[in-house]
Parts: structure tokens; sequence; C-alpha cells
């Protein structure tokens, strides 16, 4: 009885191994206008949201306006996103003022973490895949 069940762990333990465990996704949106007690729009406000029995947490931040929430949710949102970025940015480093500024920095972020989502580098499992992706790395 004791070698079935060490067999069973150990092939439970292969298995598990081999195939990849599937989980809820971590996907989340948060939309809306973040005002104050007289009704103005919070320039700059982040929220953050917990979900008390997963643990998740998911935060943003809305650009200088304080109607758009920096949540991209599809290429479009992107493009839209890098044009108002590279206009800010096409006025020079003397002449941004310090909101247009951490505005920037918002956005960048934002684009990033869509890249981060978007474009998924899945990591080497051969010892020649680990030795190519970090050549590429010093590259």
């Amino acid at each position: 009885m004791m070698i079935k069940k060490l067999l069973f762990t150990v092939l439970m333990l292969c298995f598990c191994a081999k195939n990849p465990l599937l989980a809820q996704t971590t996907q989340a949106s948060i939309f809306g206008i973040v005002t104050d007690q007289e009704n103005k729009t919070i320039p700059g406000a982040i929220v953050q949201l917990k979900n008390n029995s997963t643990g998740f947490t998911t935060k943003t931040a809305n650009f200088l306006s304080g109607r758009e929430m920096d949540k991209i949710k599809n290429d479009a949102d992107y493009q839209s996103v890098m044009a108002k970025m590279n206009g800010l940015m096409a006025k020079g480093s003397g002449k941004v003022s310090k909101e247009e500024l951490n505005e920037i920095r918002k956005l960048a972020q934002s684009a990033q973490d869509y890249e981060q989502a978007k474009y998924v580098i899945e990591a080497p499992t051969s010892l020649i895949g680990m030795i190519e992706m970090r050549m590429f790395e010093k590259a």
C-alpha cells in the first residue's frame, strides 16, 4: 500500500511539473471619474481596489483632466496614449510643466503595463534557450 501511495505521489508531481496549472485571471478594470466633495475632478488621483477573498489588488491613476483612467484596453487606446505622450514630449524638457511631466510619467507607465501584458515573453525551457536569452539581454 505504501508503494502505491508513493507511486501516485510521484506521478502527480510529474503531471503537475509537465502541465501548467490554471487559475483565474487577475485582469481588472477601473472606470469612473474621481471627484472631491464639491464634485470637481481630482487630477492625478490614484484609486486602489483590493479583492479581500483573493488578495488581488489593482491600482490606477487618472490623467491630467481627471476624467480618463489610465488602463489601456486595446491597440486604439495604446496609440492614443502614445500620441498624447509624444505631443507632450515634443515640447521639450524646458517647456513642460510639472503637471505635464507627471502626466507623461503616468502615460509611460500605462503604456509599459499594456506592453508587458500584451507581449509576454515566455521563459526559456532549454539550456540553448536560456543562453540565447542571456545573449539577447546583454546585447
